[in-house]
């Protein structure tokens, strides 16, 4: 499972990139950017998210949500199976 989380992060954040690009004055991507960043290098590390957060949090798919919503539903849908397993882990 976490191999499949990390593939699917990695297909996120290239189409994430792909949108900064287009869009730059857009600053969410880059916040959400960064965060997938540090859930794919917790889970590659054998690390549970939650715990390497130190009491902070994880805003991605709430920014991604807002962001997102209804312009690319295929991409929210990746976006909220990411969020679904740091939750879950």
């Amino acid at each position: 499972m976490t191999q499949k989380i990390s593939n699917l992060i990695e297909q996120v954040l290239k189409e994430l990139s792909i949108k900064e690009k287009n869009e730059p004055d857009d600053k969410t991507y880059p916040t959400i950017i960064k965060q997938l960043e540090f859930v794919k290098e917790c889970i590659e590390n054998g690390k549970k998210v939650v715990d390497e957060l130190n009491g902070r949090t994880l805003s991605f798919g709430i920014i991604a949500s807002r962001n997102l919503s209804g312009s690319d539903p295929d991409l929210e849908e990746k976006i909220g199976e990411i969020s679904t397993f740091v939750i879950r882990q």
